[in-house]
């Protein structure tokens, strides 16, 4: 999740510094995209796991 938010920031950073570089402000946008989307399907997958953990095989937290 780190890493997902510094990739966040040099997205911002690249957005901010992009100007008038189309370019660069789309690759900004994908960066911060990207490392969102990727946040999101670890989430997911702790989610999954909590529950596949806790009702399937029993164990508690």
């Amino acid at each position: 999740t780190i890493i997902a938010i510094i990739r966040i920031i040099l997205g911002a950073l690249q957005i901010a510094g992009g100007g008038d570089n189309p370019i660069a402000l789309e690759a900004g946008r994908d960066m911060i995209t990207s490392s969102i989307l990727g946040l999101l399907v670890i989430l997911f997958a702790v989610t999954l796991l909590r529950v596949i953990g806790s009702s399937v095989l029993g164990i508690i937290n």
